[in-house]
């Protein structure tokens, strides 16, 4: 895989476009097609860091912020699957949650407990992608947030079961 050096904003936008019209396509994992979107996301990605952040509000960032860093300055990936996602959420284009994601979000993120009853899930126990996809769920539907013990931004065990299942939540 080759890495391409975007040196300007037309090379940037074009990159941008091929690398939304790849996510598209899907391709299977392994293939050229793939292994050129993963090097067009890290090429956007580092033009973006570098020259796109200072972007007025409301401009629309492919990548910026991707969480985790190994020591040598690498990124560290997501499992494949979310990888994609996040892309996918990224440019953009949302997909739905699939059995095997929301089995490993049950197993993964804990559950505040209040008296021995399920009561909240902290947001930042939700890994990314998924995580910024909450966000914008919860901003969608005005759901309220609290942080029940200093720690953190909260939602509302039964609001968290909604979203895992892709249900309206149940609105006063």
């Amino acid at each position: 895989m080759t890495v391409h050096i975007i040196q300007n904003r037309q090379e940037y936008r074009e990159a941008r476009q091929t690398l939304l019209d790849l996510v598209r396509r899907d391709p299977m994992l392994g293939t050229p097609e793939d292994d050129q979107l993963l090097a067009l996301a890290i090429g956007v990605e580092r033009y973006e860091v570098q020259y796109v952040l200072d972007l007025p509000a409301g401009s629309r960032l492919t990548m910026v912020a991707k969480h985790g860093w190994n020591a040598d300055g690498s990124h560290r990936f997501l499992l494949p699957a979310w990888e994609r996602r996040r892309l996918r959420f990224a440019l953009g284009l949302h997909t739905p949650l699939t059995q095997d994601d929301r089995q490993v979000l049950q197993q993964v993120v804990p559950v505040i407990e209040d008296a021995g009853e399920p009561y909240a899930v902290r947001i930042a126990d939700v890994p990314e992608p998924l995580r910024e996809e909450l966000r914008e769920w919860w901003r969608m539907w005005c759901l309220p947030l609290f942080d029940p013990d200093g720690c953190g931004d909260c939602i509302y065990v039964w609001d968290w079961s909604d979203w895992l299942d892709r249900r309206v939540p149940d609105l006063p």
